[in-house]
């Protein structure tokens, strides 16, 4: 499961589905995503602020979205059941590299997600997902009960764990979240990279691809904006005072001669990034 050469953000609304009223019902439709979010290997989702009274609402997004993305044999050390967890047993599991079941046996150079548990003098505990919790000793402390990736070795027959740097692995192992409070306009000013804003009112799909396929060749980075169900791109950034034709690449319309009045978020998603996955792996294998 190789990682894209291009790094992928997906923005997303603080208001996304809080149209949904039940916890049940929006926790499938995140599984949805976070499906989606892993299928096409997103490295970044970034939360922004559209309107006003809705931090509460991407804290929840945030949450579910960690936990989908959390390798299950360390979900319950990290994310206690809460409310807001109720329905997440519910969900199909992500199934990407780091989310191993738990066994009695490794492999050497093995990629595996863990928490350490506590301390006893210069050992950790560290739980990876095998029968029993791995004693090592450590140089320096590390956070307790914050997702760690490790990489198996042995030495001498005794194993060993290997602090490792996703960013650095060829490998794809999840996405990360981040709630901001700042607007679109200002997430759009600070990336640095293609900027891509998907609208019904954009220009079609079929008219630009190859001049994406082209940028992508020689830019690493992709940001690809969502608006909500209360408004498109262009009227969230109008009220922040923005044209958004200004502070974009494209504004594109990935479904053309769409069937439906509207396009629910995760079908855009699953639309847009199928797509786009076709031109980067275009860029990338002419």
């Amino acid at each position: 499961m190789f990682k894209h050469k291009h790094r992928l953000t997906i923005a997303i609304p603080q208001s996304l589905f809080s149209e949904t009223p039940h916890t049940r019902e929006k926790t499938m439709r995140l599984g949805f995503i976070s499906r989606c979010f892993s299928i096409f290997k997103v490295d970044e989702i970034i939360i922004y602020r559209d309107r006003n009274g809705y931090f509460d609402n991407a804290l929840f997004l945030s949450k579910i979205l960690n936990y989908l993305n959390t390798a299950p044999y360390i979900r319950k050390i990290i994310y206690p059941l809460t409310k807001d967890l109720k329905y997440v047993g519910i969900l199909p599991p992500l199934c990407i590299s780091h989310h191993l079941v738990s066994n009695d046996s490794v492999q050497e150079d093995e990629i595996r997600e863990g928490v350490v548990l506590s301390y006893k003098g210069n050992k950790a505990i560290i739980e990876i997902g095998l029968r029993t919790p791995v004693i090592m000793e450590v140089n320096e402390k590390l956070p307790i009960k914050k997702k760690l990736l490790f990489k198996v070795k042995f030495i001498n027959n005794k194993l060993k764990l290997e602090l490792v740097n996703k960013n650095e692995l060829r490998d794809y192992y999840g996405y990360s979240v981040k709630v901001t409070n700042s607007s679109l306009p200002k997430v759009l000013s600070k990336f640095k990279g293609l900027k891509i804003a998907t609208s019904k009112h954009g220009v079609s799909i079929k008219k630009i691809w190859i001049d994406l396929l082209n940028d992508l060749k020689s830019m690493n980075s992709i940001l690809l904006a969502f608006g909500s169900h209360f408004e498109g791109l262009y009227e969230i950034c109008l009220r922040e005072g923005v044209n958004l034709d200004d502070v974009v690449n494209y504004v594109t319309n990935f479904a053309p001669d769409q069937g439906t009045q509207t396009i629910r978020t995760e079908e855009a998603l699953y639309i847009t990034l199928s797509i786009l996955n076709l031109i980067i792996n275009f860029s990338s294998n002419p």
